[in-house]
């Protein structure tokens, strides 16, 4: 099993993050859009030109900006179960009826990914359009901004789920390659994704900020909940 499809088998463990464009897995990510300027760990999958990659175990003259076709640093992610891009969900049900177990594949006119569902016999979105759910761990009473969330386009419906040792949460939200804004609320941040987010293909990044309730430390897991939509 390659680690692109371990990831997707397992629903939501620890240390795991879905936001619209990568999965995290320990120290193992599925970015959903390979990035120049990313200095990608050993390990980490990316896509690019509707293909998945893997950054190989060779550190020696890798930078950012060697695109994962340069096969030294990166090699197939998931050989033979990628399907590449498709027009619409018909027209990859046309051209793959019965695929592999494990099969995965891009559909552009949802701007989602699908898994091919062997035991129903049928193909599942994993990303794109509908609820998704966002689990962001919070390691200690000093951790208390998460990591930035990259999306693409528009989300509505937020829905923000603490734990009971927290007692507050915010936003940080910012275009990509833009400066933060400072959100106190739900309502502040679907102002501003609204105003500001203008196309299916705006990337923009998101962070929550906790404050944790008087004598707590330690873990805790915030749980987002959201719905894609578009422009």
């Amino acid at each position: 099993m390659s680690l692109f499809t371990e990831v997707l088998s397992k629903l939501k463990p620890k240390n795991w993050q879905s936001g619209n464009h990568f999965f995290v897995l320990d120290s193992h990510y599925v970015e959903f859009a390979y990035q120049a300027t990313v200095d990608y760990p050993c390990g980490a999958i990316a896509i690019f030109q509707g293909k998945f990659y893997q950054r190989n175990q060779v550190l020696a003259g890798y930078n950012p900006g060697i695109a994962p076709t340069h096969s030294n640093y990166w090699i197939a992610a998931n050989p033979g179960r990628d399907l590449g891009d498709h027009l619409s969900l018909l027209a990859l049900q046309t051209a793959h009826p019965n695929p592999a177990p494990g099969s995965i594949a891009t559909v552009e006119d949802e701007d989602a990914f699908y898994k091919w569902d062997n035991d129903n016999g049928e193909w599942v979105p994993i990303s794109g359009g509908g609820g998704s759910d966002l689990l962001v761990l919070f390691d200690s009473d000093l951790d208390t901004v998460s990591p930035p969330l990259m999306f693409k386009g528009l989300i509505e419906n937020i829905q923000i789920n603490l734990p009971v040792n927290l007692a507050s949460y915010s936003f940080q939200a910012r275009l990509n390659g833009g400066s933060s804004t400072v959100l106190a609320d739900i309502n502040a941040l679907q102002s501003w994704i609204n105003t500001h987010v203008v196309a299916d293909d705006t990337l923009w990044l998101l962070e929550i900020i906790v404050s944790y309730q008087s004598g707590e430390t330690g873990e805790a897991v915030v749980l987002m909940q959201y719905e894609k939509t578009r422009v």
